[in-house]
C-alpha cells in the first residue's frame, strides 16, 4: 500500500501577494461581492467625495492587506468594508484596518454581507456609531442605485463631511424598471395604446447597476413601435412572486413577454399558460463573446442548459444571447476594474425585430 505525501497550507499560503496599484482617496470601500461594488461605482459621481474601490479577494494575502492599508485606507477619512460570509472571511484585515481607523480616527464601518443577524464582531471593531453604521447596512440590504447613493453620502457624512443623507428606502422585491426614471411599484403597471412587451430580468442584475441589456431591449422594442415594460424580480419560483406578477401582466394586457431569467422549474409554465401569450427567452449569457463567435456550438453548456434547453421544454421560444460577460477597462477615478453585461447591439435588435414580426403575424387575419 501506498501512503501519499500530502501537506496542509491556509489560504493565505496559496496566494500571492498583489498590490492593486490604488492612490488613495477620502472615500474607500470593499467588498467580496461583484454586485455591491458595481452598485457603488453606478451610483458615484464627480460631485461626490473621491472614492476608490476595492474587491476583497484580491486582498487574500496578509501583505496585500498591509500595503493596501498603508497606501490607500490610512489616507481615507471613512472607510465602508461589506464582509460576504462575515469576520472569519478576512479576520486579519479586519484586526488592521481597525488598529489603523482607531490610531488615524478614520470612521471605520465593517458590515456583514448578508442580510441576516449582524456580526457582534464587526460591530466591535467597526469606529462609526451604531446609528450610523446601522443605516449604512440598510442601504446594502435595501439595494439599488438610489440606497447606494444614500449610503456613499452616509459614509461621507460619518467622515466628517456636512451633507445630507438620506435614509435606505424599501425597494420592492417585484416592480418596474423605467430607464431613465428610476423604479415604481407593480400597482404602476397600465395598458399602452400599443402593443406592449413585458420584458422580466433578475432583480440582482437592478442592484448591481448592470441592466444595460435590458435598457438596450427596451430602446430597441419601442424603436419597432411597441411599448416595453421592464419588471424585476427575485426568481420565478416564489409564489408570491407569481400572485404580484400575474395581475400586473393583465392589467399591462402583454402581448408578449420576454424574459432573461433563467430555466426555474416552479410554477411559471403555469402562469405563461393562463395568460396565452408567446413567451421569448433571451440569453445574458455567462459565455465569453470570444468563445461564442468562434465556438462551433456558440454558448458554454451553463448557458445552453439554463437558458436555451430548459426553457424549451417549458415552451418559450428561443431569442437569442443579447449580452456577454466582459471586463471592463480600469477606471482610474474609482481603481476598479468591473465585470459587466455587455449588450450585444445586432442582436438585441434582432431581438426586438423577431417579436415584432410575430405579433405582427398574430395580428394578420387568415
Amino acid at each position: 500500500m501506498h501512503i501519499l505525501n500530502v501537506t496542509t497550507a491556509s489560504l493565505d499560503d496559496l496566494i500571492e501577494p498583489v498590490d492593486l496599484g490604488q492612490a488613495p482617496a477620502e472615500l474607500v470601500a470593499a467588498s467580496f461581492s461583484d454586485s455591491d461594488l458595481a452598485a457603488l461605482a453606478g451610483a458615484w459621481g464627480p460631485e461626490l467625495p473621491e472614492l476608490r474601490l476595492a474587491a476583497l479577494r484580491d486582498l487574500r494575502h496578509p501583505m496585500s492587506v498591509d500595503l493596501w492599508i498603508e497606501r490607500v485606507a490610512s489616507g481615507a477619512r471613512a472607510v465602508l468594508v461589506r464582509l460576504l460570509g462575515g469576520y472569519d472571511w478576512w479576520a486579519y484585515g479586519c484586526e488592521r484596518l481597525a488598529a489603523v481607523a482607531r490610531e488615524r480616527g478614520i470612521a471605520l464601518a465593517l458590515l456583514p454581507g448578508e442580510c441576516r443577524a449582524d456580526d457582534p464582531r464587526l460591530a466591535a471593531l467597526s469606529t462609526v456609531g451604531p446609528g450610523a453604521r446601522a443605516g449604512l447596512l440598510a442601504c446594502f440590504r435595501e439595494g439599488g442605485p438610489e440606497n447606494m447613493r444614500a449610503a456613499l453620502l452616509g459614509l461621507a457624512r460619518v467622515g466628517g463631511r456636512a451633507v445630507a443623507a438620506p435614509a435606505a428606502a424599501p425597494l420592492p422585491r417585484v416592480g418596474l424598471y423605467l430607464p431613465g426614471a428610476g423604479v415604481r411599484g407593480l400597482e404602476a403597471a397600465e395598458a399602452a395604446g400599443r402593443p406592449l412587451v413585458a420584458v422580466l430580468f433578475y432583480r440582482s442584475m437592478l442592484l448591481a447597476n448592470d441592466h444595460a441589456p435590458v435598457d438596450a431591449l427596451v430602446a430597441a422594442l419601442e424603436a419597432e413601435g411597441l411599448a416595453a415594460r421592464a419588471v424585476f424580480l427575485p426568481n420565478l419560483r416564489e409564489p408570491e412572486v407569481l400572485a404580484a406578477l400575474e395581475p400586473a401582466l393583465r392589467r399591462m394586457r402583454a402581448a408578449a413577454i420576454v424574459t432573461a431569467t433563467a430555466f426555474a422549474a416552479g410554477e411559471e409554465a403555469g402562469l405563461f399558460a393562463r395568460l396565452g401569450v408567446p413567451v421569448f427567452q433571451v440569453v445574458p449569457a455567462t459565455t465569453r463573446r470570444e468563445a461564442w463567435a468562434e465556438g462551433q456550438r456558440g454558448l458554454m453548456p451553463a448557458d445552453l442548459a439554463m437558458h436555451v434547453v430548459l426553457p424549451e421544454l417549458d415552451g418559450r421560444i428561443l431569442a437569442g444571447a443579447v449580452s456577454f460577460k466582459e471586463v471592463a477597462p480600469l477606471d482610474v477615478r474609482l481603481g476598479l476594474r468591473l465585470q459587466r453585461n455587455r449588450p450585444e447591439a445586432g442582436r438585441v435588435a434582432q431581438v426586438a425585430r423577431r417579436v415584432a414580426a410575430h405579433l405582427a403575424l398574430a395580428a394578420t387575419p387568415p
